[in-house]
């Protein structure tokens, strides 16, 4: 199926839209419960969100204890990175990316794999592999790259920017549906 801004396409193509919220609803869960567990295990997040924790508490941004405040950016990022994929599906199946880096009808999902470890095979990231690196830099390239959504005012990062792609949640990420 491929989704489009007048509907759906392909053969018996339909848009569950009640299937599909809660699908991301799951995913959003899985990806916070990830990444809630990487801001407690992982130094590099743990130190950039307590960092940024210290800023909004001396702007006074926030009133609220280290462990609320955490869990309120949790969900923001969850959201940003589910957000992200469904962006970067819609721009893939509607000629916005050329190629396909998440998914998509057909071979397009085996294509989309092939792609994803071609770019870490080729590109050796400093940081772990994550689909969402690959994806971006490749909507940046394209008609899509004007709504950066991870960029906010066009640079910078996006909350999603402060802890990276979601480790254990990442499968869950690739989908033909």
């Amino acid at each position: 199926m491929t989704v489009t801004a007048e509907g759906t396409q392909g053969a018996g193509a339909s848009l569950d839209r009640t299937r599909l919220l809660k699908d991301l609803q799951a995913q959003a869960r899985l990806l916070e419960d990830d990444l809630r567990e990487r801001t407690e295990s992982e130094p590099r997040f743990r130190d950039a969100l307590h960092a940024e924790y210290g800023k909004a508490v001396a702007a006074e941004r926030t009133a609220a204890m280290y462990e609320t405040w955490r869990d309120e950016r949790v969900v923001q990022i969850a959201a940003a990175w589910v957000l992200a994929c469904v962006f970067v599906r819609f721009s893939e199946d509607n000629g916005l990316i050329p190629d396909p880096w998440l998914s998509g009808p057909g071979d397009r999902l085996a294509e989309a794999q092939d792609r994803h470890g071609d770019f870490f095979r080729s590109s050796r990231p400093a940081a772990p592999p994550t689909p969402a690196r690959p994806v971006a830099a490749a909507a940046r390239g394209g008609p899509a790259r004007h709504a950066d959504a991870g960029r906010p005012n066009g640079g910078g990062g996006g909350p999603g920017h402060r802890v990276g792609g979601a480790g254990r949640a990442v499968p869950q990420e690739r989908t033909d549906d």
